[in-house]
C-alpha cells in the first residue's frame, strides 16, 4: 500500500535559514570534560558515533590512563575493567571495517611502548601479534579504509633515533613495509587518510636539527612528496583530521618558534588558509578528529605554556547538511569481463544481473554476460545485438524477461531497434511503432501499468530529446502530458516503490548539466524543488551519466557519480521525495569518480550494486555494493469513526521515530470519558488482508456502521495510563536487534461505547510503522 512520510519527518529535513556560512571554529561548553591534558590521542568511532579519547598528561597527576567519549553535546568518562597503561605521546586510528579503536606505543616517564590495544566501546583489550613495531613515542596512525590496513609512521624511539618506518596493522599482525621512497626520519608530525583520493597525507614535524614543512602521500605502496605552490610554516606537535563532507585534510595549530593558531587545508594540489572568524588559542600536542555523524572536526586541549581543556568544533564554512552512513565494499569475482564503461545492466527476473555491450580500452565490446552472485558467465545467444553504447536496459517483471532500447553503434549511428532476453537467448523484435534512434536515454518500469517507460536521450545530430515512451512487451506508444521535463540526455530515472512514482534527475541538454528532480505520477509530470538546508540549495551539483536506482531495502532513490562542470563525481546522494540526503561511507570509501557506471539492486544480497564506468581514459571492471540503513518512517492512514467523545485520533507523539532501541510514545485522543473503560490498541502484522479479507475492511457487518478495520490485528493490549482529560498514552520499547530491521507493524485503537451511544465501539484512524537504524 502506498505510504507517505508523516510532518515529522519532513520538519527533520526542513531546516529554518541561518546567516552566514563562513568557516569558523565553535568553541562547545559542555556539562562534563576531561581535565587539561596533552599529547593525548583522538579517533571517531564512526560505528558509534562517538569521538574517543584517551591518556595524555596532565600537570596537575601526570600521565593519564582515562577514556572519555564526546557524542557532540557532552563527554562521558568510560569506565572498563582493562585499559592500557598511563601514557602520553601515543596513537590512535579506528578500524571501521572491524568497528574498533586501535592504539599503539607511547611514552611512560621516557619508557617508551609498543603495545597494542584495541577499544570496542565497551572495553580495552590487549592484542597479541607475532609481529611488532619498535617501542617509540610521538608517531602517527592513520587508518587506510580502502585496503582495510591501520599505517603507522615515524616517531621517536628508546635510544634517541629519529624513525621514517613504516608498519600496516591488519587486525591479526603488524608487518613491515619497505618502501622506495620515505619521508626522512621524524617525530610530532600528523598524518590522516583521504577517503577521496585512497592516500594518507602527512605533514611537518621534527628530527634532531630541522623543523619540517614537507607534505608526503603513501598510496600503499610507496611514499611521494608533494609539491605545492603554498605551504603552511614548519611545525610540530599539530593536530590533523580528514573532513569527509569537504574531502579535505583539516590542519590546526602546533608550534615553530611559537604556538600557531592558525586552520589549513589540503585539497590534494596546495594548501589553502581559509578566513577565521573564530579560532582556538594558539598551542601544541592538542588532539583532533572528524566526526562523520555530524560532519564537524573536534579539538580537545593542549599546551599553551598552561594545559587546556577545551572543546571547540569546525565545520569548514559549508553547510554540511542531514547525512546518512553507507556501507560499501569491492566483490572479488570470478570470470570477471574486462573493464568496460557506456555499457548496461539490468537485474534478471529470477535473480542476478544481465550485462550487454558497452565501450572497452581495445574498442567495441559486444559480449554478454550474467552475474550471480559473484560469478560472471560469459552467454551464448543463437542471435546477438549488435556492439553499442549508451543503450537502455532493464529487467520488464511483468513478462519476465529483459528488454533493451538502442544505443550507439561504433560507426556514430544511433539506434532504435528493441531486444529481449530471456532464458539465455536474445530477440530482435519488431515493433509497429518505436521511438527515434537514439542513445544516453532511461528507461524504468512502471508496475502500475506493467509498462517499461522511456523518457529523452541523445538524437542522431547530437541533440537532447524530450519525449517519453512506453512499451507494453509488443508496441511502443508515447505519452504526451501536459507537462514534460526539459530535454536532456544521460539523466537517470527510478520508479521509487514506496511512493508510487518515477523520479527523474539530472542529464545534459547538450550545453548545460542539470539538477532538477521531476516526477511522474502516471498521468504527469511535476517538478520538485529539494528541501534547502540552512537556506541554501542542498543536493547533488548537477550532472550526467551518473548512475541511478532505488533500494527497496532503505526505500530511497539513490544517486552517485556522474560527471559534474569540475570532474568525475566521488559521491553518493538519496533521494525520498523531499530532500537530498548525502551518504557517508562508514569504512571511508566510495568508487573511484566515474560515468557511464551501471548500478542495479540484487535481491538475494538486499543491497545495491554498481558495476563498470570510468573517468578519462580510465575504464573498470570493480563490482561495488551498497549497503544503505533501513530507514524509520511512520505515517497514519485512514480515518476513525466517532464515539460518545468525538472521533477517536491515534498519533505517535514526541517527534521520535521507529529506531531500534527507541521507545515509542502513543497519544489516542477523543478517548472515553466512562470510569472503567479503556482503550483497546490492537497490532498487526499486515495492511492487505484480515483472515482472508482483503483490507481496509468495513464493519458494518458488526454493527459499526462507518467503522473501518486497517490491518490484521494479531496482538492487543489495553492503554493502562491514566487518562488527561481524553487522551490515554501507550508506550512501545522497540528491541534493539537487527533481525526487526525493514519490517512494518501497524497499529489502530478503539474503545467501547455504552447506551445511548449510537455504535457499541470507536476507532481510531491507524498508524503505520517501519523499524530502521537511522
Amino acid at each position: 500500500m502506498k505510504r507517505l512520510f508523516t510532518s515529522t519527518v519532513v520538519a527533520a529535513l526542513m531546516v529554518a535559514p541561518t546567516a552566514g556560512q563562513g568557516a569558523n571554529w565553535t568553541q562547545v561548553t559542555t556539562a562534563n570534560s576531561p581535565s587539561a591534558r596533552r599529547d593525548h590521542a583522538m579517533a571517531f568511532d564512526g560505528v558509534r558515533g562517538k569521538v574517543v579519547m584517551f591518556g595524555g598528561y596532565t600537570v596537575s597527576t601526570g600521565l593519564r590512563d582515562d577514556t572519555w567519549e564526546y557524542d557532540g553535546v557532552s563527554w562521558s568518562q568510560i569506565t572498563t575493567s582493562t585499559r592500557p597503561n598511563a601514557r602520553y605521546a601515543h596513537a590512535t586510528a579506528f578500524d571501521s571495517v572491524r568497528g574498533k579503536l586501535v592504539l599503539f606505543g607511547g611514552n611512560i616517564s621516557n619508557n617508551y611502548l609498543n603495545d597494542t590495544w584495541e577499544y570496542d566501546g565497551v572495553n580495552w583489550a590487549r592484542a597479541t601479534t607475532a609481529n611488532s613495531p619498535p617501542a617509540r613515542s610521538f608517531h602517527t596512525t592513520a587508518y587506510d579504509s580502502s585496503r582495510g590496513k591501520l599505517v603507522l609512521f615515524g616517531g621517536y624511539d628508546n635510544n634517541g633515533n629519529y624513525l621514517n618506518d613504516t608498519w600496516e596493522y591488519d587486525g591479526v599482525n603488524w608487518t613491515e613495509v619497505i618502501t622506495t621512497t620515505s619521508p626522512s626520519a621524524r617525530r610530532a608530525q600528523a598524518m590522516i587518510y583521504d577517503d577521496w583520493r585512497a592516500k594518507l597525507v602527512m605533514f611537518g614535524g621534527i628530527d634532531c636539527c630541522n623543523f619540517f614543512d614537507d607534505t608526503w602521500e603513501y598510496d600503499g605502496g610507496d611514499w611521494t612528496q608533494v609539491t605545492t605552490a603554498t605551504s603552511p610554516v614548519a611545525r610540530r606537535w599539530h593536530a590533523m583530521a580528514y573532513d569527509k563532507w569537504r574531502a579535505k585534510p583539516v590542519m590546526f595549530g602546533g608550534y615553530y618558534s611559537s604556538y600557531l593558531s592558525d586552520t589549513r587545508e589540503f585539497d590534494g594540489v596546495d594548501w589553502t588558509q581559509p578566513a577565521i572568524a573564530t579560532s582556538p588559542g594558539a598551542r601544541r600536542s592538542h588532539a583532533m578528529a572528524y566526526d562523520s555523524w555530524r560532519a564537524k572536526t573536534v579539538l580537545f586541549g593542549g599546551y599553551d605554556n598552561s594545559h587546556l581543556n577545551d572543546t571547540w568544533e569546525y565545520d569548514g564554512g559549508v553547510p554540511p547538511g542531514p547525512t546518512a552512513e553507507v556501507t560499501t565494499s569491492t566483490l572479488t569475482t570470478t570470470a570477471t569481463p574486462p573493464p568496460v564503461r557506456d555499457h548496461a545492466l539490468a537485474s534478471l527476473p529470477a535473480g542476478g544481473a544481465l550485462l550487454f555491450g558497452g565501450e572497452a580500452s581495445y574498442g567495441p565490446f559486444a559480449l554478454t554476460y550474467e552475474l550471480h552472485g559473484t560469478d560472471w558467465s560469459k552467454q551464448f545467444s543463437f542471435l546477438n545485438p549488435m556492439a553499442r553504447t549508451g543503450h537502455a536496459l532493464l529487467v520488464d517483471g511483468a513478462r519476465q524477461n529483459n528488454v533493451m532500447f538502442g544505443g550507439e553503434n561504433f560507426a556514430g549511428s544511433k539506434l532504435a531497434d528493441t531486444w529481449t532476453y530471456q532464458s539465455g537467448q536474445w530477440s530482435d523484435l519488431a515493433p509497429a511503432t518505436s521511438p527515434s534512434p537514439r542513445s544516453h536515454h532511461a528507461m524504468a518500469p512502471d508496475p502500475n501499468t506493467d509498462a517499461v517507460l522511456l523518457f529523452g536521450g541523445e538524437d542522431a545530430a547530437g541533440g537532447a530529446i524530450a519525449d517519453m515512451w512506453s512499451w507494453d512487451g509488443i508496441d511502443w506508444s508515447q505519452i504526451t502530458p501536459a507537462t514534460m521535463p526539459p530535454a536532456r540526455s544521460g539523466h537517470g530515472l527510478a520508479w521509487d516503490q514506496l511512493r508510487d512514482v518515477l523520479v527523474l534527475f539530472g542529464g545534459a541538454d547538450g550545453t548545460t548539466r542539470l539538477d532538477g528532480v521531476w516526477e511522474w505520477d502516471g498521468t504527469d509530470w511535476l517538478h520538485v524543488p529539494p528541501a534547502p538546508y540552512n537556506g541554501a540549495a542542498y543536493g547533488p551539483a548537477a550532472r550526467d551519466q551518473m548512475v541511478m536506482a532505488y533500494d527497496p531495502y532503505a526505500e530511497r532513490v539513490m544517486v552517485s557519480g556522474g560527471e559534474t562542470d569540475t570532474g568525475c563525481a566521488i559521491d553518493a546522494w538519496t533521494w525520498d521525495g523531499i530532500a537530498w540526503l548525502r551518504l557517508l561511507p562508514t569504512n571511508g570509501t566510495l568508487p573511484s569518480g566515474r560515468r557511464g557506471a551501471q548500478l542495479v539492486f540484487d535481491t538475494a544480497a538486499n543491497q545495491l550494486r554498481l558495476h563498470g564506468g570510468g573517468c578519462g581514459a580510465q575504464f573498470s571492471a570493480e563490482l561495488w555494493t551498497f549497503q544503505l540503513p533501513a530507514f524509520a518512517r511512520s505515517d497514519s492512514f485512514g480515518v476513525g469513526c466517532a464515539g460518545s467523545n468525538g472521533v477517536p485520533m491515534l498519533s505517535v507523539v514526541g517527534g521520535t521515530l521507529p529506531v531500534l532501541g527507541a521507545t515509542l510514545d502513543f497519544a489516542y485522543d477523543n478517548g472515553p470519558t466512562i470510569l472503567g473503560i479503556t482503550p483497546i490498541m490492537s497490532v498487526g502484522f499486515d495492511d492487505e488482508s484480515f483472515q482472508g479479507l482483503p483490507l481496509p475492511l468495513p464493519l458494518a457487518a458488526l454493527g459499526l456502521p462507518g467503522c473501518t478495520l486497517y490491518h490484521s490485528g494479531e496482538v492487543s493490549e489495553s492503554f493502562v495510563a491514566t487518562p488527561t482529560a481524553s487522551q490515554f498514552t501507550w508506550s512501545l520499547s522497540l528491541p534493539n536487534n537487527a533481525g526487526f530491521l525493514g519490517q512494518e507493524f501497524f497499529f489502530q485503537g478503539l474503545h467501547l461505547e455504552l447506551p445511548p451511544a449510537a455504535n457499541w465501539a470507536a476507532l481510531s484512524n491507524a498508524v503505520g510503522i517501519r523499524i530502521g537504524d537511522q
